[in-house]
């Protein structure tokens, strides 16, 4: 199923998989990667993600610990 697409005045905008709001294709709006294109979810929804927040805060304490481990060594 290929995503929803508006050409407007000002370029062409991809809808958001999740907000279902239609944004600029742009790397502003949308993570970018060379082999698979824009990423399906709008970036706001992506840093709103739950199970990216939880990811992003283990990497945080992980991080904390080794420094606290490095130190104290």
């Amino acid at each position: 199923m290929s995503r929803a697409r508006v050409f407007t005045d000002a370029g062409v905008e991809i809808q958001c998989a999740k907000c279902k709001e239609f944004w600029p294709e742009d790397p502003e709006f949308f993570f970018f990667n060379e082999r698979k294109g824009y990423h399906s979810w709008c970036k706001a929804c992506y840093r709103e993600d739950p199970k990216r927040q939880l990811t992003v805060a283990r990497g945080i304490a992980k991080r904390a610990a080794q420094t606290r481990l490095s130190h104290s060594a």
